[in-house]
């Protein structure tokens, strides 16, 4: 079962029922009077208002300060609770997730409970427990969609920012491990589609994950919050996804993607900074799609890195087609590396008439060329056009089919 990830307050998590009886405010302050004996007990003693009980201490750096690097951390450990010792000038190095919050890893009902617990000597503590959940998550899908548990330890590697994609020591590829599965033998036309821009607006990304067809493959923007949790979540829906790589447009700084935008003008040290951040963002990812790009697409000498790059970490690539100099097909091709691109932007202009229009050429060239790509954004539109679409493939001889179904042979 893949873990899903969710905010969740440890009142939730740990409610008891409220005491009954004559005189509740005695009681509350009799309860307030006692806990302040007991913390103080365990600082005299032990530095802590845990002090006595078992726990297991952890230290952290600063590339330790997200979900699943901490999980890692934390294996092999059968104490409740660990505590994960970490620097806030480590944390202020970081591009961790982790905020000060409580983070719970849901699993049957179970969780990880993770609390950040700022110390007296400016440090932080990062208090792991087991708890019980009293409800179920917001998201459950049913249990024969998940796809594989992210991430796979032979599958990254540690990075200056997060863990970094690679090809594990048997040849296996991310773009093969975490691909949704597709029958292969299957001979019917195939369309797939990619919605992106995922992870930015809540309601928005919780509606494409829940509602969509778990064959649509699914675009997440890597300044998302919580960018690990919203993957973990479309993962448990069945999706496929892809990163978002912000690429510099004709009309740039105009028109800025935003800080990790790779440039025409970086240096190949500046290129590889913006690359290792975006793969650090999170894991459990088939490939990357661009995000504008239209100038770093048709520079060569910029963007054939990227893509070799790319081939070499066993990623696939998504050009959307928004670009007609794009040079993605010809120098993925000539990395070795597998590349698609989009035949058609399905709500270039979010109309239902259009978007039937944009999905009805793509069940035109399918028939045609045996394959087709479209992309699209998570209008609530889109997403209903999408909903009633699919319904009738069957009955026209065509087929549904993740990004990875389109892009990646069977020899591969």
């Amino acid at each position: 079962m893949v873990n899903t990830l969710r905010l969740s307050p440890l009142s939730e998590l740990r409610r008891t029922p409220q005491p009954s009886g004559a005189h509740p405010v005695a009681l509350g302050l009799f309860a307030i009077l006692m806990t302040l004996f007991v913390a103080a007990l365990g600082l005299h003693f032990f530095g802590d208002v845990n002090g006595g009980s078992p726990r297991v201490e952890v230290a952290m750096d600063s590339q330790d300060w997200d979900y699943h690097s901490m999980l890692r951390l934390l294996e092999g450990t059968s104490a409740s609770p660990v505590v994960l010792r970490g620097r806030q000038e480590d944390r202020d190095q970081s591009s961790g997730t982790t905020s000060d919050l409580e983070y719970a890893d849901l699993d049957n009902g179970n969780a990880t409970v993770i609390r950040v617990v700022e110390t007296a000597d400016d440090g932080y503590d990062i208090v792991v427990d087991e708890a019980a959940v009293p409800e179920p998550p917001r998201v459950r899908p049913a249990a024969s969609a998940g796809l594989s548990l992210v991430p796979n330890a032979a599958l990254v590697t540690r990075g200056p920012y997060g863990p970094l994609p690679i090809v594990a020591a048997d040849g296996r590829r991310p773009a093969q491990v975490y691909a949704r599965p597709f029958d292969r033998t299957d001979t019917r036309p195939r369309i797939s589609l990619v919605i992106g821009g995922l992870g930015l607006n809540e309601d928005a990304t919780q509606r494409a994950i829940e509602s969509l067809p778990a064959d649509v493959t699914l675009s997440f923007a890597p300044y998302a919050d919580n960018l690990q949790r919203w993957i973990d979540i479309a993962r448990t829906f069945g999706h496929e996804v892809l990163l978002e790589a912000p690429m510099e447009p004709f009309d740039y700084p105009t028109n800025d993607p935003g800080p990790a935008t790779l440039l025409t003008s970086h240096s190949p040290e500046d290129r590889a900074d913006k690359l290792a951040w975006l793969y650090g963002r999170a894991t459990g990812y088939v490939g990357v799609m661009n995000y504008q790009g239209a100038r770093f697409t048709a520079n060569e000498a910029a963007f054939g890195p990227v893509l070799e790059d790319l081939t070499a970490r066993g990623l696939l690539y998504l050009d959307d087609g928004s670009s007609p100099r794009s040079q993605a097909r010809r120098l993925g091709f000539a990395a070795g590396g597998a590349v698609a691109v989009a035949d058609r932007r399905i709500d270039q202009r979010p109309q239902s008439a259009r978007i039937t229009r944009a999905l009805e050429e793509l069940e035109a060239t399918a028939l045609a060329d045996g394959v087709a790509i479209g992309v699209g954004f998570a209008y609530p539109m889109t997403v209903d056009e999408i909903v009633s679409w699919t319904e009738t493939l069957e009955d026209k001889g065509l087929v549904l089919a993740p990004l990875t179904a389109v892009t990646i042979s069977e020899s591969n």
